[in-house]
């Protein structure tokens, strides 16, 4: 089975700030960080429940060597990425981000 996987505006915000940030970094690093995040969405596609949950119904996969996570639910046939946040930020940015979403699906 291949599963749809959906970003929220939201995590799209953050791959648009974490790009810019590594290409400031170094030319060409923004778009390699691009290139794992859409190889780590690869693997969602084919097997978004290999990877364990934080919370219920929140499922991590880590970027490497970015140390970037990509927080996603699972609902049917639909990985809905909610965010991709550093993982040395707040944790109260992706926890707000669940709440929010499952808010939202109800």
């Amino acid at each position: 089975m291949s599963w749809t996987v959906r970003l929220t505006a939201e995590a799209e915000a953050d791959l648009q700030k974490s790009h810019d940030y590594y290409e400031r970094q170094g030319t060409g690093l923004g778009q390699r960080f691009l290139n794992d995040v859409r190889h780590s969405l690869d693997v969602l596609e084919e097997m978004p429940t290999i990877f364990g949950e934080i919370l219920p119904g929140v499922r991590f996969q880590v970027v490497d060597p970015f140390q970037q996570v990509v927080y996603y639910v699972v609902l049917g046939s639909t990985v809905h990425v909610i965010g991709v946040i550093h993982a040395k930020r707040d944790p109260e940015i992706w926890k707000e981000r669940r709440k929010a979403f499952f808010d939202q699906a109800e």
